[in-house]
C-alpha cells in the first residue's frame, strides 16, 4: 500500500507470503526497502516464523499511534512485523516518482523486487495476481477492494479452480455445403491449482447462436497445470445446410462458471437451387427501379443470412441480409435497387430488401443476375442476352425445375400490371404440379406478318383431354381472337394465324398472350398453358 487513504505516512504497508506448502520461513534478519535504503524487520511480539501458506504484514512503526483502519481487516493468524526505521526505504513508499520495493535475506541477497507504478486511487493497493509466479509487471494489478487485503488472499488473485474456454473456431468458415470441418477450442487454466481431467462438449444450434439443441461430439481434456493451456479439435464429416450456432463447454465444476462456455455463428452453404431467381425486372419505366425476386421451391425453410447478389461481375457481391431471416417453403423475397419498389401493389408481409447504392445494375441488352449463399456457393444465375425484354415488363420463370439459363424457361410477364412481384408468376409451373403433358408451341417468335405471313401453332393434347381451345388475348385480358375451340380426335392440331383479330383487323406490334385450355370429355378443364408472343412490324 503506497497510496494510503488518510494518514498516508503511517498507513503504508508491505505484505509477504510464504508460498511453500510445507516449510516455515524465519524472517529474522530479513530487510525491506527501496532502491536507496533497506530496513530490517522487527518482531511485534509474534515472533519471526512465517508458516507455510501464511501472510506477514509489515506496518509502519507509527501505525499504532496514528491509525487503526486495518485493525478489523487483519486476520488473527497474520504475522505482524514492523521495521527498524521510521519509514519504508529512504522516504517512505513514494507515489511520484514510484519506488521499487525490495526484499533481502539475512545474507543481503535479493529475494524479490517489484517496481510499482503510480496512479492508484487513494486506499487501493498494488496486489500480486499469482503468488507462485514472478514479479513481472503483468503479474500485478490494482486491488479491487478498498484498503486492499492486508494479511489475506489478494482481491485480484484467481480462484483455486478456474478452467476457462478462451477460444472457439471453425475451419473452414464459412462452411460450404457438405464440406468436412474441424471444431477447435483453447482452454486455459486460470486458477491457482491444477485441474483434473474432464471433457469438452461441442454442440450446434439455430443460426442465431442462441441455444444449443444438438450434441456434435466431445473430446477428453487432460489435467492442466496453473497458467497452462490445452488445444483440442473435433473433426466432422459435415453439417446440415445453412448457418449454425456452434457451442462449446467443459464439464469441470470450477469456481468461475462465467468463462466455461463459448459460442460463435458459422455461415453455412446450401445445395444449389435451394433458392432460385424467379422473376427479373431489368427495364423499369420512369419512376420505377430494377428488382429481382427469389423463390424457395423446396420443402424446408432457407435462412437468408449472408446471401449475396451480383450481376455478371461476380467480384462485387453485396450482402442481402446480414442477420438471421428465414424464408419458408413456397415464399418469395424481393431485392430492389430503390425504395420505390414499395409503391407497387405488393402482397402483405412480403420480404423486401433495398440495396440502394450497392445494387448491381442490370444491363438491358444482356446480363447475368447471380445469387450466392453465405458460404459463396452458387445458388442460381440467369444469363439473359437478346431476349427482347419489353420496358416495364418483367421476365418470369416458367418452371422451377427447368434450367435457369434456358430462354424457353422464361417469358415476359402477361400480368395486366406487367409483373408479379411477391406473387405467383403469370406463366409459372411450380414444383409438385408436374410438367405439362400437353404442349403449345409456335414459330416464329417474334412474329412479323409482313415478313412471315403466318404464325405456325402446334397443339398437343394431354392423354386425358379430348378437346382444346386456343385464344389470343392482349395484356389487358381482352379476347382478340379464337383460333381453336373443338375436339381434337388425333390429339394433335396444327394452326396457322395471320395476326388479325376476330374483325379481321391487323394487330399492332406488341406483346400478346396465347391462352390454351385442354378439356376432358365432360368439358372439365384438365390443363392450361399461357405463353407470350411478340408481334413485330411497323407501327
Amino acid at each position: 500500500m503506497f497510496n494510503a487513504p488518510v494518514s498516508e505516512y503511517y498507513e503504508e504497508f508491505i505484505e509477504l507470503h510464504n508460498a511453500s506448502p510445507s516449510e516455515e520461513i524465519n524472517l529474522s534478519g530479513y530487510s525491506v526497502g527501496d532502491q536507496q535504503e533497506q530496513d530490517f524487520l522487527i518482531d511485534t511480539n509474534g515472533g519471526y516464523s512465517l508458516l507455510p501458506g501464511g501472510f506477514a504484514l509489515i506496518l509502519d512503526p507509527g501505525y499504532w499511534e496514528n491509525s487503526s483502519i486495518y485493525d478489523s481487516l487483519i486476520p488473527p493468524e497474520t504475522l505482524i512485523l514492523t521495521i527498524d526505521d521510521n519509514a519504508f526505504g529512504a522516504f517512505g513508499l513514494r507515489n511520484d516518482p514510484p519506488d521499487s520495493v525490495i526484499l533481502k535475506d539475512p545474507q543481503g541477497e535479493t529475494i524479490a523486487s517489484f517496481a510499482y507504478t503510480s496512479g492508484n486511487e487513494d486506499g487501493y493497493s498494488e496486489e500480486k495476481i499469482r503468488l507462485n509466479l514472478g514479479d513481472d509487471p503483468q503479474n500485478w494489478a490494482n486491488s479491487i477492494t478498498y484498503l486492499g487485503t492486508p494479511g489475506s488472499a489478494n482481491s485480484v488473485q484467481p480462484p483455486n479452480l478456474d478452467l476457462a474456454l478462451v477460444n472457439l473456431s471453425v475451419s473452414p468458415s464459412p462452411l460450404p455445403y457438405a464440406s468436412p470441418l474441424d471444431l477447435s477450442c483453447s482452454l486455459m487454466n486460470q486458477g491457482m491449482l491444477s485441474t483434473s481431467a474432464c471433457e469438452i462438449i461441442f454442440a450446434s444450434g439455430s443460426g442465431d447462436a442462441s441455444t444449443p439443441d444438438f450434441i456434435l461430439g466431445s473430446e477428453s481434456v487432460p489435467a492442466i497445470p496453473p497458467n497452462d493451456s490445452s488445444e483440442l479439435t473435433l473433426s466432422l464429416e459435415g453439417l446440415p445446410a445453412g448457418p449454425h450456432g456452434i457451442f462449446s463447454w467443459h464439464t469441470l465444476a470450477d469456481e468461475n462458471p462465467e468463462n466455461d462456455t463459448l459460442n460463435c455463428i458459422l455461415p453455412g452453404g446450401y445445395p444449389e437451387k435451394t433458392l432460385i431467381i424467379n422473376e427479373i425486372y431489368p427495364r423499369p419505366l420512369e419512376g420505377q427501379c430494377e428488382w429481382v425476386e427469389f423463390y424457395n421451391p423446396g420443402e424446408a425453410c432457407v435462412n437468408l443470412w449472408g446471401f449475396t447478389l451480383c450481376d455478371e461481375d461476380t467480384s462485387d457481391r453485396p450482402v442481402l441480409i446480414d442477420s438471421s431471416m428465414n424464408l419458408l417453403a413456397g415464399e418469395f423475397v424481393i431485392a430492389a435497387a430503390d425504395s420505390c419498389i414499395l409503391e407497387l401493389p405488393l402482397p402483405e408481409n412480403i420480404a423486401v430488401v433495398i440495396l440502394g447504392s450497392d445494387w448491381p445494375i442490370l444491363n438491358n441488352d444482356g446480363d447475368t443476375p447471380s445469387l450466392f449463399d453465405a458460404a459463396g456457393g452458387s445458388q442460381d444465375a440467369v444469363p439473359y442476352s437478346d431476349w427482347d425484354i419489353p420496358a416495364g415488363i418483367s421476365l418470369e420463370r416458367i418452371s422451377a425445375d427447368q434450367a435457369s439459363d434456358d430462354p424457353a424457361n422464361w417469358q415476359p410477364s402477361i400480368d395486366s400490371t406487367g409483373s408479379t412481384p411477391g406473387r405467383t408468376n403469370s406463366t409459372y409451373q411450380y414444383p409438385g404440379s408436374g410438367f405439362p403433358s400437353g404442349d403449345l408451341t409456335f414459330n416464329p417468335n417474334p412474329f412479323d406478318p409482313d415478313q412471315h405471313g403466318f404464325l405456325q401453332i402446334s397443339v398437343i393434347l394431354p392423354p386425358d383431354a379430348v378437346s382444346a381451345a386456343v385464344v389470343v388475348f392482349d395484356l389487358r385480358g381482352r379476347k382478340l381472337r379464337s383460333l381453336l375451340d373443338d375436339d381434337v380426335p388425333t390429339g394433335m392440331a396444327e394452326l396457322f394465324w395471320d395476326g388479325r383479330d376476330m374483325k379481321n383487323r391487323r394487330l399492332s406490334p406488341g406483346l400478346y398472350v396465347l391462352f390454351t385450355e385442354f378439356r376432358d370429355g365432360g368439358g372439365s378443364r384438365k390443363q392450361v398453358i399461357k405463353k407470350t408472343l411478340v408481334i413485330a412490324g411497323k407501327l
